[in-house]
């Protein structure tokens, strides 16, 4: 089956060679894949991304067809799907170490290779059905490890190096006869996590940083360096007719066994489920060292609902959605959780994190939909404000609610959520992502700390946003170095290319440097023609460049992108399309773009929209009447936005080089707000300067 798959996958792209329009996210629909899904799939058989196997197999038919003089070196690249034959003959030298040029002039043809399963991928189709009988034996081998605790104990203690107080909890295996009942087990690892995370005193990773070990097997002490952590819980169950057999195992750097201990337990109530959990998560921080305090107790013996089947409800919930989690393309999953906390409300009205559920849910599901409404996520409020009035402790809660504050009323309040939520769940990465965002606008050094206190908690699915917003953050504060290196992090990671050269177009425009930022941005579009941050970035660059009727031509293309996609750039891009057809003499289509701009302008003022606080909409209007002409309005909206405390480094760039302002550039007023700007980016560049010499990370 892995064979045939890569067979379709080398037949798809060979078949859409010429097509410049071919994406990852064409080749993921043609073979029936979520993007993400395709992305682990072939990098499990070939070691490689989708990215990285179109463009090789591009370049290889390029190299026979060059091989063969059917046409010339130009035309060829073309042929294969580049739409630069600077960039092409740069990719091609460095994959063949030789220019296309030279390759022309020998006689020797060299037959393109085929996609094939990686040797390990091989071993392991071999080995699987004896890894499947390996598992069932495990049991016994772990009873065994639980003779050799007391021995193991021993020698730990003649350690006198006390290790981090650190742990992350690996996926749990379902043993039970009916695969149906993985939500059961994957529920007692996400309420052990859960309560883990309440104590302050340890460092619990996210779960989406173990996810990539389930069925995947890897030797403890490897996966512990990977994830930087001083101790590993796993375990393993089943669950039959209410009966539950689950054995722990909590594992050192080293894969020995510190402690292990196996449950068979009648369930009949919820307290059951409870009790193990929270004995569990006890068990655990006392071995590793970490105090509980009476608070942290209270919160990890608390009862979330008395009701069994609300329980269960819920725990088959929490699984649809995690399951969206790991793949936003999986609608049905996100469906599907909704349907189940309904249920579980049914059994209980008063079930707090049934409700937290289904705000979440509504968030996911509806962000879109109304965010130009007076009732925007107006659910969602209100499903988290019936869970605070039923527990005021529930962290996710707080997080959802602080969100919702940030979306539609203040900074101020959405930071006193993100806080409580903190402070309930030391732990919360999310939290400190949601921090870290806010704090962009205002307060860089603590952006900067709350990412990074964020990416020392998830090294999963989030890892590669987390390091963009880090890379963000440092953006605005004018450090791009800072940027490359947490962008190329990131890539390492995901294997995103595609937002890695428009993260690194973005850096290069900011500076002026204009040709490095298009080629950036031409590889990114060389790899994804249809994406909306792609020929977007290329209209604002051309712009920037003053070749206005490409400019036009791109954000023409993702004008129409925006309409069918959800990541829609809903401000900046109607003021830039406006601008170049004004450039390109339809003063009457620009018209009709400024109008657009002022709409969305006006209805972030009038709906307090996170864009309206930070008074960028003021720059937009601005922009606007200096392309028009109207100088004393432009220079009286460059008033209000200059209100702002803190500057970004892109407006600093904007109001040097972007050909909007032209018209007034040399207006006295215009230049001394210009100097306002600078000297107040320069402040808080040179205030993050100050703490990355003090942390010695300059």
């Amino acid at each position: 089956m892995d064979v045939q798959f890569l067979n379709d996958v080398e037949r798809i792209i060979e078949e859409n060679m010429g097509n410049e329009d071919f994406s990852v996210s064409y080749l993921a629909k043609e073979v029936g894949l979520s993007r993400s899904m395709l992305h682990r799939k072939l990098i499990r058989l070939t070691g490689k991304s989708a990215t990285q196997l179109i463009t090789e197999q591009r370049l290889s038919r390029a190299k026979e067809l060059i091989e063969k003089k059917v046409a010339t070196v130009s035309e060829i690249a073309y042929m294969v799907g580049f739409t630069s034959p600077s960039y092409f003959n740069k990719v091609f030298k460095k994959r063949y170490g030789i220019s296309p040029g030279e390759v022309k002039k020998k006689e020797t043809f060299t037959e393109r290779p085929r996609l094939s399963l990686r040797a390990n991928e091989v071993r392991k189709v071999k080995i699987r059905n004896r890894w499947r009988m390996a598992s069932y034996i495990s049991i016994a081998l772990v009873l065994l490890l639980i003779a050799l605790n007391l021995i193991q104990k021993s020698r730990a203690s003649k350690n006198p190096e006390i290790p981090e107080k650190s742990i992350a909890v690996l996926p749990f295996i379902n043993d039970s006869p009916d695969p149906q009942n993985e939500y059961v087990i994957n529920g007692y690892m996400a309420s052990i996590q859960d309560k883990l995370c309440l104590i302050k005193d340890l460092k619990v990773l996210a779960l989406s940083s173990t996810e990539q070990y389930r069925n995947n097997p890897v030797p403890i002490r490897d996966i512990a360096s990977s994830l930087g952590v001083g101790y590993l819980l796993y375990a393993r169950g089943q669950i039959y007719d209410k009966k539950l057999r689950l054995i722990v195992q909590l594992m050192d750097t080293a894969g020995n066994t510190i402690w292990s201990n196996p449950y068979d337990r009648q369930i009949n109530s919820v307290d059951d489920h409870i009790d193990i959990q929270s004995e569990i998560a006890r068990k655990v921080a006392s071995e590793i060292g970490a105090m509980i305090t009476p608070e942290e107790k209270q919160l990890i013996e608390k009862i979330p609902t008395t009701d069994l089947t609300a329980h269960d409800f819920y725990q088959q919930g929490r699984e649809e959605y995690w399951k969206y989690w790991i793949d936003n393309y999986d609608k049905e999953a996100l469906n599907k959780a909704q349907g189940f906390y309904n249920k579980a409300l049914e059994y209980d009205t008063e079930f707090a994190e049934a409700y937290t559920g289904l705000a979440q849910v509504y968030w996911d599901k509806h962000y879109w939909d109304f965010y130009f409404s007076n009732d925007f996520l107006d659910s969602v409020l209100i499903l988290t404000d019936i869970a605070l009035r039923l527990d005021d402790q529930l962290s996710e809660a707080h997080n959802i609610r602080g969100s919702y504050y940030y979306e539609t009323v203040s900074d101020d309040q959405a930071i006193t959520e993100f806080k409580q939520s903190i402070k309930l769940n030391p732990n919360n990465w999310v939290a400190y992502q949601n921090l870290g965002w806010i704090y962009a606008e205002s307060d860089l050094v603590e952006s900067i700390k709350n990412y990074l206190k964020a990416l020392s908690l998830e090294r999963g699915k989030g890892l590669p946003t987390l390091l963009r917003n880090v890379g963000y953050s440092y953006w605005v504060a004018g450090f791009p170095e800072k940027v490359i290196s947490y962008n190329q992090q990131a890539v390492e990671f995901d294997q995103d290319s595609v937002n890695y050269y428009i993260n690194m177009a973005d850096s290069k425009s900011v500076q002026g440097i204009y040709n490095e930022a298009l080629e950036y941005a031409l590889r990114a579009y060389s790899l994804d023609s249809n994406s909306v941050n792609t020929t977007s970035t290329l209209g604002w660059i051309y712009k920037d460049l003053y070749q206005t009727e490409k400019s036009l031509m791109y954000y023409r293309k993702w004008y129409g992108l925006s309409k069918i996609s959800t990541a829609r750039n809903i401000t900046w891009n109607y003021l830039r399309l406006g601008y170049v057809y004004w450039q390109n003499g339809d003063t009457l289509k620009a018209e009709e773009y400024f109008n657009e701009e002022i709409a969305l302008c006006e209805s972030e003022q009038i709906l307090n929209r996170p864009h309206a606080r930070g008074l960028y909409t003021y720059l937009d209007l601005a922009a606007i009447n200096a392309i028009k002409g109207e100088k004393e309005k432009a220079i009286e909206n460059l008033k209000k936005f200059n209100q702002r405390k803190m500057m970004p480094s892109f407006v600093v760039s904007s109001i040097k080089y972007d050909p909007m302002y032209d018209n007034i550039r040399e207006e006295p007023e215009f230049q001394q707000i210009a100097r306002e700007i600078e000297a107040k980016y320069q402040a808080e560049h040179d205030r993050v300067r100050d703490w990355l010499d003090k942390n010695n990370t300059l």
